[in-house]
């Protein structure tokens, strides 16, 4: 699909009140930053695993040393003795736990799809549910959002999230239900889960909207005059380190330093992920 067609979704308008230059970094120069070793792990050895079990409902045997060779663990990761958790025995106890837990999940709801990204043209904002249920004995349809975190943060304010709303948006659903997956212990041998179903009021959705249309305004504002500000200090630090562009903008953002550093398609993350 065309950029201009893809619309802006939750993830690059969040990037942009980060900060808007660390937005033009990486979506309209497409330059590429580390994905750190939990994240990758989540979304090759969790989330995958799991929305392939809902989009076979529930007939579904991970390809376990496949998704380890998409994580890509690196060695100096493995040399990390916290680091241990991240493995294939883990992946299986979170799989094992969460389909085993929500089994149920089959007779209440259909799947409809998942992984699909959905555009609400007027508006121009995307969105990428991760499941899309109908609810049999009502015919409402749901969202799935699948959460692995150590940190229950993920889920403060679930009702104000603008990905949640911005889902319901997009599918003219019920309602959406987060699902968190918890780690008990630091070897992330014990598990808990959380299900939270948020059904939005009608002025939570006209305030999400309005919200989207004025941050959507601002990041056309910046494509059209060309001006990236920075949000010096609060946006050199994220997640307890430095950002990874700080180098960059501290020598002034070079071209023959950009031209030196990775790139790649910054909106690949839109299409639906397989496994190589």
């Amino acid at each position: 699909m065309e950029r201009n067609l893809l619309g802006y979704d939750s993830s690059r308008l969040e990037t942009f009140q980060t900060c808007p230059r660390l937005y033009y970094y990486l979506y309209e120069l497409g330059l590429k930053e580390p994905k750190g070793t939990s994240a990758r792990f989540s979304e090759w050895m969790v989330h995958l695993p799991l929305t392939e079990w809902y989009a076979h409902a529930g007939n579904h045997t991970p390809e376990w040393e496949t998704l380890w060779r998409c994580f890509a663990i690196t060695p100096e990761e493995q040399a990390i003795k916290a680091n241990a958790k991240y493995s294939i025995t883990t992946a299986k106890l979170v799989f094992d736990f969460y389909t085993t837990r929500f089994a149920g999940d089959f007779e209440r709801f259909e799947v409809l799809d998942t992984e699909q990204y959905i555009v609400d043209h007027i508006l121009q904002f995307g969105s990428k549910p991760d499941v899309r249920l109908r609810e049999r004995t009502t015919g409402l349809a749901w969202t799935l959002e699948l959460k692995f975190s150590a940190w229950d943060f993920v889920t403060t304010g679930a009702c104000m999230n603008p990905q949640f709303l911005g889902q319901v948006n997009n599918t003219g659903g019920h309602g959406i239900i987060v699902a968190q997956i918890m780690p008990t212990d630091t070897k992330w041998e014990t598990l808990q889960a959380y299900r939270h179903e948020i059904v939005p009021r009608p002025a939570d959705m006209a305030e999400w909207r309005a919200d989207t249309i004025a941050r959507i305004a601002q990041v056309k504002a910046s494509e059209a005059s060309g001006v990236w500000h920075k949000h010096v200090p609060m946006a050199c630090t994220r997640f307890n380190q430095e950002c990874f562009f700080l180098r960059l903008c501290e020598a002034g953002a070079p071209k023959g330093m950009i031209d030196r550093m990775e790139t790649h398609n910054p909106l690949a993350y839109l299409e639906k992920r397989s496994v190589k």
